[in-house]
């Protein structure tokens, strides 16, 4: 089950209110300090910005996370756990790349 604030972040991105977004965000990583997805998005919203620091941060973090999800941290089923953790880490590590070689 995905945190309502990890999903209000969603809607909001999707509307391209990224400051409400961000703070739906954050608000979803407070209830799961370990939610990966959370920080690719929020990394995701300071790249378009222009803040590849804080975004790099963002992703260093999802990586981080993303290897030590537990079933109960993940929007799905505990089958699909390690596809989703791999998806995950290979998302944050793509980002993390693309913005170190800038």
């Amino acid at each position: 089950m995905q945190p309502a604030y990890y999903n209000l972040g969603v809607v909001y991105s999707e509307m391209m209110q990224y400051d409400l977004a961000l703070s739906c965000y954050e608000k979803a990583a407070v209830q799961r300090p370990m939610y990966a997805e959370a920080y690719c998005n929020m990394g995701v919203i300071y790249k378009n910005r222009g803040d590849l620091e804080t975004a790099i941060a963002c992703y260093e973090r999802c990586s981080i996370c993303s290897m030590h999800l537990s079933p109960l941290s993940l929007p799905h089923p505990p089958h699909q756990h390690t596809q989703t953790r791999m998806c995950t880490h290979a998302r944050a590590r793509a980002h993390t790349d693309s913005l170190t070689q800038l």
